[in-house]
């Protein structure tokens, strides 16, 4: 089991305070580039608008690769979750990974911005501590960038 670090606790309950009034619009943002999110869905059709279908399809593959991944890791680093809803663990947050495997493809650095939005919500929302979407965050770069820089 990954253990979850004070800093973590700290400032996760940082966030949930700070975000207590915005919590609405941060969910509003989780939905639209998030996990179940409407960008998430037409992400690849609009990368193949604008950079071809070979592009959408290693979106698309990249997409479908962060899934399988967060599966694989989550049992194997069995972290909870700040306030567990169900079994599920926390380390990825396969939101964040999910929002960097297409954003940078479709953003260039503008990409921070709802790679960051998602973050935070996931943290607001109590789903996810900082080391959480920061791995999320980081294994979906990982994809994401290498499209860009490989296009």
């Amino acid at each position: 089991m990954f253990p979850v670090f004070q800093w973590e606790r700290t400032l996760q309950a940082f966030i949930r305070r700070s975000s207590s009034r915005s919590v609405t619009a941060l969910i509003g943002a989780n939905v639209i580039f998030g996990g179940e999110g409407v960008i998430q869905l037409w992400a690849p059709v609009v990368v193949a608008v604008m950079h071809g279908l070979y592009v959408a399809v290693a979106v698309a593959a990249g997409m479908l690769l962060a899934i399988t991944v967060e599966g694989w890791l989550k049992p194997l680093f069995h972290r909870p979750r700040p306030f567990p809803r169900d079994t599920e663990h926390g380390i990825p947050s396969g939101d964040c990974m999910g929002v960097a495997v297409w954003s940078p493809v479709l953003l260039g650095w503008w990409a921070s911005v709802p790679i960051g939005l998602v973050a935070w919500a996931r943290m607001a929302r109590g789903a996810h501590y900082p080391l959480d979407v920061l791995v999320g965050a980081g294994l979906g770069l990982l994809w994401g960038v290498g499209i860009v820089w490989l296009r």
